[in-house]
Protein backbone atom coordinates (compact mmCIF):
# COMPACT_ATOMS: atom_id res chain seq x y z
CA UNK A 1 0.00 0.00 0.00
CA UNK A 2 2.94 2.45 1.04
CA UNK A 3 4.76 1.97 -2.60
CA UNK A 4 1.18 2.27 -4.57
CA UNK A 5 1.07 5.25 -2.85
CA UNK A 6 4.76 6.71 -3.55
CA UNK A 7 4.11 5.55 -7.01
CA UNK A 8 1.09 7.78 -7.17
CA UNK A 9 2.62 11.14 -5.52
CA UNK A 10 5.40 10.63 -8.18
CA UNK A 11 3.12 10.94 -10.86
CA UNK A 12 1.70 14.55 -9.09
CA UNK A 13 6.06 15.63 -10.46
CA UNK A 14 4.33 14.96 -14.25
CA UNK A 15 1.16 16.85 -14.12
CA UNK A 16 1.42 20.43 -15.70
CA UNK A 17 -1.70 21.82 -14.91
CA UNK A 18 -3.27 22.84 -11.94
CA UNK A 19 -6.19 20.65 -11.85
CA UNK A 20 -4.49 17.80 -12.70
CA UNK A 21 -2.59 18.43 -9.76
CA UNK A 22 -5.29 18.59 -7.08
CA UNK A 23 -7.29 15.93 -8.84
CA UNK A 24 -3.91 13.77 -7.93
CA UNK A 25 -3.56 15.01 -5.08
CA UNK A 26 -7.18 14.60 -3.39
CA UNK A 27 -6.66 10.92 -4.18
CA UNK A 28 -3.67 10.44 -2.38
CA UNK A 29 -4.09 12.15 0.70
CA UNK A 30 -7.43 10.33 1.27
CA UNK A 31 -5.46 7.04 0.82
CA UNK A 32 -2.15 8.49 2.82
CA UNK A 33 -4.20 9.51 5.43
CA UNK A 34 -6.64 6.78 5.92
CA UNK A 35 -4.20 4.40 6.12
CA UNK A 36 -3.18 2.90 9.01
CA UNK A 37 0.09 1.30 7.88
CA UNK A 38 1.15 4.86 8.00
CA UNK A 39 -0.34 6.09 11.03
CA UNK A 40 -1.91 4.31 13.45
CA UNK A 41 -3.01 7.17 15.51
CA UNK A 42 -4.57 10.73 14.47
CA UNK A 43 -1.80 11.99 16.60
CA UNK A 44 0.40 11.09 14.35
CA UNK A 45 -1.50 13.23 11.29
CA UNK A 46 -1.13 15.83 13.43
CA UNK A 47 2.97 16.07 13.83
CA UNK A 48 3.48 15.35 10.41
CA UNK A 49 0.86 18.03 9.20
CA UNK A 50 1.79 20.85 11.28
CA UNK A 51 5.54 19.82 10.14
CA UNK A 52 5.11 19.98 6.72
CA UNK A 53 3.24 23.59 6.57
CA UNK A 54 2.31 26.48 8.77
CA UNK A 55 -1.33 26.45 7.36
CA UNK A 56 -2.03 23.07 8.99
CA UNK A 57 -0.69 24.58 12.48
CA UNK A 58 -4.22 26.45 12.33
CA UNK A 59 -6.55 23.35 12.57
CA UNK A 60 -8.27 23.33 15.43
CA UNK A 61 -7.50 20.27 17.65
CA UNK A 62 -11.29 19.32 17.34
CA UNK A 63 -10.15 18.04 13.89
CA UNK A 64 -8.45 15.52 15.04
CA UNK A 65 -10.92 13.39 16.74
CA UNK A 66 -11.95 12.12 13.21
CA UNK A 67 -9.65 11.05 10.36
CA UNK A 68 -12.83 11.97 7.97
CA UNK A 69 -12.42 15.48 9.60
CA UNK A 70 -8.76 15.77 8.76
CA UNK A 71 -9.40 14.75 5.40
CA UNK A 72 -12.18 17.42 4.67
CA UNK A 73 -10.12 20.06 6.23
CA UNK A 74 -6.74 19.11 4.26
CA UNK A 75 -8.98 18.83 1.09
CA UNK A 76 -10.62 21.97 1.43
CA UNK A 77 -7.16 23.97 1.97
CA UNK A 78 -5.87 21.93 -1.61
CA UNK A 79 -8.94 23.53 -3.16
CA UNK A 80 -8.37 26.65 -2.12
CA UNK A 81 -4.74 27.10 -2.55
CA UNK A 82 -1.96 27.58 -5.42
CA UNK A 83 -0.55 25.32 -7.67
CA UNK A 84 3.08 25.75 -5.72
CA UNK A 85 1.57 24.85 -2.34
CA UNK A 86 0.08 21.16 -4.00
CA UNK A 87 3.36 20.55 -5.03
CA UNK A 88 5.08 21.45 -2.37
CA UNK A 89 2.66 19.37 -0.22
CA UNK A 90 3.04 16.44 -2.22
CA UNK A 91 6.59 16.47 -1.83
CA UNK A 92 6.31 16.18 1.59
CA UNK A 93 4.13 13.22 1.59
CA UNK A 94 6.63 11.78 -0.89
CA UNK A 95 9.79 12.57 1.48
CA UNK A 96 7.75 10.91 4.62
CA UNK A 97 6.67 7.93 2.55
CA UNK A 98 10.67 7.94 1.71
CA UNK A 99 11.42 8.03 4.73
CA UNK A 100 9.05 5.23 5.87
CA UNK A 101 10.25 2.80 3.09
CA UNK A 102 14.01 3.31 4.39
CA UNK A 103 13.06 2.42 7.94
CA UNK A 104 11.22 -0.63 7.23
CA UNK A 105 13.79 -1.95 4.92
CA UNK A 106 16.10 -1.61 8.15
CA UNK A 107 13.70 -3.10 9.86
CA UNK A 108 13.07 -6.08 7.79
CA UNK A 109 17.36 -6.40 7.37
CA UNK A 110 17.56 -6.46 11.12
CA UNK A 111 15.12 -9.10 11.52
CA UNK A 112 16.75 -10.97 9.15
CA UNK A 113 20.07 -10.58 10.86
CA UNK A 114 18.47 -11.58 14.35
CA UNK A 115 17.02 -14.63 12.66
CA UNK A 116 20.46 -15.73 11.21
CA UNK A 117 21.85 -15.30 14.51
CA UNK A 118 19.42 -17.23 16.32
CA UNK A 119 19.53 -20.19 13.49
CA UNK A 120 23.77 -19.81 14.38
CA UNK A 121 22.43 -19.97 18.16
CA UNK A 122 20.50 -22.83 18.02
CA UNK A 123 22.91 -25.13 15.34
CA UNK A 124 25.42 -24.37 18.52
CA UNK A 125 25.90 -26.88 21.21
CA UNK A 126 24.74 -25.12 24.44
CA UNK A 127 28.00 -25.58 27.27
CA UNK A 128 25.58 -25.74 30.24
CA UNK A 129 23.32 -28.63 28.53
CA UNK A 130 26.61 -30.69 27.53
CA UNK A 131 28.05 -30.71 31.01
CA UNK A 132 24.13 -31.80 32.35
CA UNK A 133 25.06 -34.56 29.18
CA UNK A 134 28.65 -35.45 30.27
CA UNK A 135 27.66 -35.81 34.46
CA UNK A 136 24.30 -37.60 34.88
CA UNK A 137 23.19 -38.58 37.54
CA UNK A 138 22.61 -42.03 39.03
CA UNK A 139 25.28 -43.64 36.55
Amino acid sequence: MIKLIFDKVSKIRKADSEDKIKIELYGVVSSFLFSKEIFKRNSDIKVFLENSNDKFKEIKPYVYVSKTLIIGRILREIEKESKLFNYNFALDIKSYLEDLIKQRDLLEEDNKKSEKLKNNDINKINYTDSLFDRFKRGQ
